[in-house]
């Protein structure tokens, strides 16, 4: 219902602004948009725009063109781009998250202005909580990073709002870029209210049961599912020397799966504010970011068959986080930057409650009380360009966790860049780091039961030692781009759910009995070829790796045996875009992965009236090959400076390949896998930016 007010609102302000302005805007008005961290951006192209950048340690993605890309049920979701990307694993239609580097999802930061989103995730993973018109760029970076990193130890993913000023008080002009689909429709109003002012204001509205119920019918069990998200994002500059943004998310979902014998209920909501201050001074610039995210969860499962029965699962988690990062940097002689902060974290987090009364014939209520956790770091970081030829940045980061025992740890880390030539660069890095929030999982299948858990004297804290090597080359101008990167990543008190919510019950709702504990190697390489001008522009990316885990609560041997969950021995990804008359394009998307590892059940039966499963080692078996092909195709009804509006078809799994994303022992030993989504997928979307 709010975000039905938003969208409203988004049209009828738009409307009534243009009414205003009448016809005192020329043809020639554009409005410029202006990213955060733009001067952190290095453009290897044209005017001719790319989806993605390449950059020597990190990827750009523009989310305006995300637009005339192929789409999920009229979504084109920036985080499943993300995922083409070298260095970055492929996930099914039922997986969650990031893999970064063969890190699991959790290792990486997803934010927005670095405010947190711990669940980035609508629909069982099919597409992100992130509208992608409310956004200017998308930043992504692998295994390089400097000291002012998150404490996280793989890679950051990072969503800057888009914000716009008036150039001329004479020319005053709202933007507006509004999407009808066949899944959701969505909004974004943009207003640059004076010449240092400015409000955005995004919105989407799912209604997804109206088309595609039988879509989301699997094996007998019917789904209902809805959702709605807002952004918000306000900026202004007070001053010549001061530039203030606030920025405000919100998204809630409810699921709701029925069989003829359970009906289950899973709302979950994601929240965060961000406020965001940048000064320049005499010498330097001083930066300051609040900001405060939320993620709940609850989760019911009830007899569907007789309601009088009292008969029932219910749990409940969910984790907050506010966070301060006050910051300085200044260059200076054109050689020497500088860069000295600190970062103050405190965490609220509900491990998982259950209460579950007659299931598998037992009864047992534990309800875990909210944990606080204080996590404070100090950091600095120092860049020297020796020569053109050659530069260096070191830098140390210092952290204190305090969870009824302090954690102390320092984190080094170097950079060493070369430019071999204009159009060809090499970089080597070395970090540590450490993190302090665990995750794990009582279903898979992309069904939003992960719960966190904050590091203490049972779980320690996470550290890797992280090594890169980064290569980045351009041929024609920047025409053609390629980048190449190697890496090492040692981890240490990792864990992984061995089990399952039926093994957790069965347990008396020790959830930490099948937790495993141990260390974990990830190694491999990634390479990414962009064209980024001409009629044809695209990108295709291969990436071969390794990420392997040591388990000794399962093999007493210690060694490195073990799959991760997230261990895809190769993805291969091609995008291609091609540009008819202005006015046509057609867009491509082919992935290919291997399976990914998942613990086969050998046998079932039955002891003491409960149901026993046994299964095989852990991670040994690997699903089916994954791939599919999506085609889109985009036309403008009209296309200049002032206006565009058009209409976008899709097709998701164009040569209607049953992926499986789950698996079924039968009472005859056998395994039968299923595809939650086996068929072509259509959308129709029609789009308007004024």
């Amino acid at each position: 219902m709010k975000t039905n007010l938003i969208l409203f609102l988004i049209f009828a302000t738009f409307l009534h602004l243009r009414a205003q302005e009448g016809g005192n805007v020329s043809k020639g008005d554009t409005t410029t948009y202006y990213s955060a961290d733009l001067d952190e951006v290095v453009v290897l192209q044209s005017s001719d725009k790319s989806l993605v950048t390449q950059h020597l340690d990190a990827n750009f993605l523009d989310m305006q063109l995300l637009d005339k890309m192929p789409k999920l049920a009229g979504s084109a979701d920036p985080l499943r781009y993300v995922q083409t990307l070298g260095g970055v694993t492929t996930n099914s239609e039922t997986q969650t998250g990031l893999s970064i580097q063969g890190c699991d999802p959790h290792q990486s930061i997803i934010s927005i202005s670095d405010a947190p989103i711990y669940y980035p995730n609508h629909l069982m993973g099919l597409f992100s909580v992130f509208s992608a018109g409310h956004f200017s760029t998308l930043k992504i970076e692998r295994g390089t990073h400097d000291a002012s990193m998150p404490n996280r130890v793989g890679g950051l993913v990072d969503f800057q709002p888009k914000h716009l000023f008036r150039a001329d008080s004479a020319k005053f002009r709202p933007n507006a870029d509004i999407s009808v689909g066949l899944i959701h429709t969505e909004g974004t109003l943009a207003l640059p209210i004076s010449r240092k002012q400015s409000l955005v204001v995004s919105a989407r509205l799912s209604y997804i049961n109206l088309l595609y119920s039988k879509l989301l019918r699997f094996n007998g069990i019917k789904t209902k599912y809805d959702f709605e998200d807002a952004n918000i994002t306000y900026s202004i500059n007070p001053s010549d020397k001061d530039s203030i943004l606030i920025t405000s998310f919100f998204s809630h979902d409810r699921l709701r799966l029925t069989t003829d014998m359970l009906s289950v209920n899973i709302p979950w909501y994601n929240a965060l504010g961000a406020f965001s201050w940048k000064r320049s001074l005499d010498k330097g610039t001083f930066c300051l970011n609040l900001n405060g995210s939320t993620y709940q969860n609850r989760l019911s499962v009830e007899d569907y068959k007789d309601k009088d029965t009292d008969k029932y699962v219910k749990t409940e988690l969910g984790v907050s986080s506010v966070d301060i990062k006050p910051f300085w940097s200044n260059t200076f002689q054109n050689k020497y930057t500088v860069m000295a902060g600190a970062e103050y974290c405190h965490y609220f987090n509900r491990p998982i409650s259950f209460e579950y009364r007659n299931f598998f014939h037992l009864t047992q209520e534990k309800h875990n009380s909210l944990q606080h956790a204080d996590e404070a770091s100090v950091f600095a970081d120092f860049q020297h360009s020796v020569s053109y030829h050659f530069s260096y940045s070191v830098g140390l980061r210092g952290n204190m966790y305090v969870n009824k025992k302090v954690f102390l740890s320092l984190d080094p880390r170097i950079t060493l860049k070369t430019n071999i030539t204009n159009n060809h660069q090499l970089s080597l890095h070395y970090g540590i780091y450490h993190q302090y929030l665990h995750r794990s999982a009582l279903l898979s299948g992309g069904l939003p039961t992960d719960f966190y858990m904050l590091a203490d004297t049972l779980f320690k804290p996470e550290m890797a030692h992280t090594l890169e090597l980064n290569y980045l080359g351009s041929w024609l101008n920047n025409k053609y781009t390629l980048t190449v990167s190697v890496w090492f990543k040692q981890l240490y008190n990792l864990l992984e759910q061995k089990g399952n919510i039926a093994d957790v019950l069965l347990s008396n709702a020790d959830y930490l009995q099948s937790i495993l504990k141990g260390d974990g190697r990830n190694y491999g390489a990634s390479l990414s070829f962009n064209k980024t001008r001409g009629v044809v522009t695209g990108y295709f990316s291969y990436t071969l790796s390794w990420a392997n885990r040591r388990w000794p609560q399962l093999d007493e041997s210690r060694k490195y045996t073990f799959r991760s969950n997230q261990d895809r021995r190769h993805n291969f990804n091609l995008s291609l875009s091609v540009h008819i008359r202005k006015k046509w394009t057609i867009s491509t998307l082919f992935v290919l992965a291997s399976g990914q590892p998942y613990t086969a059940p050998e046998e079932l039966y039955m002891l003491n009236r409960q149901i026993i499963c046994r299964y095989g080692r852990h991670n040994a078996a690997t699903m089916p090959l994954y791939h599919r092909l999506d085609l889109s195709a985009s036309y403008s009804f009209i296309k200049n400076k002032d206006k565009e509006i058009g209409v976008s078809v899709s097709i998701y799994n164009l040569y209607q390949h049953r992926n499986p994303q789950f698996f079924v022992l039968k009472r005859d030993g056998n395994l039968t896998f299923f595809s939650y989504l086996s068929t072509i997928i259509p959308s129709l979307d029609f789009y308007v930016k004024i």
